[in-house]
């Protein structure tokens, strides 16, 4: 079984700290959600997250894509729609939502290492936002400690959802 999952972001929130709260949520294996779907028994789940999606528009998704390439049931999104929901609590081991920024901050720098691609980021930004001047980058810091309530507020919303079975 595989789903996609998609929530609003809030058109306010700061897309770092959204980027750091679907990492540190739904990066992967080792992630929050990743660690508690194997603890359910979804011991070959895998998942990705691209949160805020499409990057550089104000708000957008926290996209989650989940599958279990050994089968099990058919209801992987029921789980992780259960997971989402705010009677979970989603705590943070010290240290955690460091390493998730710092994999946030690698992949963009990745992605901007060359100058030719900082001016296509800065040309995909102003078309996206003619009204900013300068567009801006990814900041170096995220305000950690509100980060897991970003990420609630955000799970909080109503999701579309899309499940399937290979056959």
């Amino acid at each position: 079984p595989a789903a996609v999952l998609a929530f609003v972001v809030p058109i306010d929130a700061d897309p770092a700290a959204v980027a750091t709260a679907g990492q540190w949520f739904a990066g992967g294996k080792g992630s929050w959600l990743h660690t508690e779907l194997v603890r359910q028994g979804r011991k070959n789940v895998q998942l990705r997250v691209r949160a805020p999606w499409p990057e550089g528009v104000p708000g957008g998704l926290l996209a989650i894509e989940v599958s279990d390439p050994s089968g099990g049931a058919a209801a992987i999104a029921d789980e992780v729609l259960q997971l989402c929901a705010s009677k979970f609590k989603k705590e943070a081991r010290q240290g955690d939502l460091a390493t998730a920024y710092g994999t946030v901050l690698r992949a963009f720098e990745q992605r901007t290492r060359r100058p030719g691609d900082q001016a296509a980021l800065f040309a995909a930004r102003l078309l996206q936002l003619p009204e900013m001047t300068v567009p801006g980058l990814l900041p170096r810091d995220v305000a950690f400690p509100s980060v897991p309530a970003l990420l609630q507020r955000i799970l909080d919303g109503n999701p579309i959802v899309i499940e399937w079975r290979d056959t």
